[in-house]
């Protein structure tokens, strides 16, 4: 917010000046609305503003005391339950008492003593992949209040396939009700699936990659939870766009990728699926994989009747060097010619050093010395008879 509109506040008045008799104390003003801060959420209760900004907690007190001389209150307040990570609508006051999602689950507090409501109360609670996509309401009523939270790569939306997941917790036992099943009027969205089932028991670990060919490679981790599904997710390079490549069976902990582009670094990663709620990634950066070079193409041709041979080359690992080794009558390959960075695709050269009454045996290799497999397998031999119909 800017120092001139402070109205989401519904304070006419923002006194700039620390003495000023009226309006909100600019000391208050600095720690939750100056200028390029974000308020993450901002609730008042029992006569305490609660403030989350970024990765801070606040606890603004004093209110209902306009009068000349009065002062606010500021507090620091522990946060290591990660409220407030952005987003406003993860904290609603109820009942005496402030109800969120952090960065490490749910919690309420009084605004005085933050308490989780993981731990004994629902063990398998594995966190928050975006707090951002995260909700909190309270339905009076039920007297319950409800924790949403949407997992963070649907690309559909609101869908079955990535649905909404709410915990609801019975404020009046303060305990979590796990049967309880609720409708789209109260997700302000259209009708969605729901569950309150339990999620993964741990992310997957120890990932591993292996068996790389010229168009895939292997990963391998170990499970966190055996009885969860595994999305294998990858990109090409490190500025890649993350894309999920399959959803792997319970119990399985090996994935071979085919039908990538050979000479690639890829980077891949997985992570757990249980009940539509998805566990941490594995690591989260993702684990090098790197494709073996192509195999490049050599066909060779004589050049009319006389002894000079046409090349026809196909590079299909652009960028590498490309190498042609020529031998003559068996007697063992040499290098005939080196094309530095040759980009992929299919170019021609002629040898004309060559004689009458000789065979001639050409085959290339791809390589790149920053590689960790730095060469090609060979192509295959193309050879061209000059000991016969041949002239000088």
């Amino acid at each position: 917010g800017d120092l001139d509109r402070p109205e989401y506040l519904r304070h006419s008045f923002l006194a700039k000046d620390p003495a000023a008799s009226d309006g909100f104390h600019i000391d208050a003003w600095a720690i939750i609305g100056s200028k390029g801060q974000r308020i993450a959420a901002l609730r008042k209760g029992r006569g305490i503003l609660l403030v989350a900004k970024e990765d801070e907690f606040y606890r603004v007190s004093g209110f209902g005391r306009a009068y000349a001389g009065w002062q606010y209150q500021i507090e620091s307040i522990e946060n290591t339950q990660g409220l407030g990570i952005a987003n406003p609508k993860a904290l609603v006051f109820a009942e005496g008492f402030w109800w969120g999602l952090g960065a490490s689950g749910p919690l309420r507090t009084d605004g005085f003593t933050v308490e989780s409501l993981v731990g004994p109360r629902k063990p398998s609670w594995r966190g928050i992949d975006n707090v951002a996509d995260a909700w909190v309401t309270h339905h009076p009523e039920r007297r319950v209040m409800l924790f949403g939270l949407h997992p963070v790569e649907s690309e559909s939306g609101r869908s079955a396939t990535f649905p909404w997941v709410v915990w609801v917790w019975d404020m009046q036992r303060s305990v979590w009700q796990p049967n309880l099943k609720f409708g789209a009027d109260l997700f302000h969205a259209s009708a969605i699936t729901t569950t309150t089932a339990e999620g993964p028991n741990a992310a997957p670990s120890s990932p591993s990659s292996g068996s790389e060919t010229t168009s895939g490679y292997t990963g391998s981790w170990t499970n966190g939870d055996a009885s969860a599904q595994t999305e294998f997710w990858d990109k090409e390079g490190s500025g890649g766009t993350w894309a999920l490549v399959t959803v792997i069976d319970a119990g399985t902990a090996t994935y071979a990728r085919t039908g990538a582009t050979n000479h690639t670094e890829y980077f891949w990663r997985v992570r757990h699926r249980k009940n539509g709620v998805t566990s941490a990634w594995d690591v989260e950066a993702g684990t090098s994989a790197k494709t073996l070079i192509g195999v490049p193409v050599v066909v060779a041709t004589q050049i009319g009747g006389g002894p000079w041979v046409k090349l026809t080359l196909t590079q299909n690992a652009g960028g590498t060097d490309f190498v042609v080794e020529r031998q003559i009558d068996s007697g063992g390959y040499s290098v005939w010619n080196t094309y530095t960075s040759q980009p992929e695709g299919e170019f021609i050269v002629n040898d004309t050093d060559n004689l009458c009454g000789v065979i001639l045996d050409y085959r290339a290799k791809s390589t790149d010395s920053s590689w960790p497999t730095t060469d090609s397998t060979y192509s295959g031999v193309s050879s061209v008879d000059n000991t016969s119909g041949c002239v000088d």
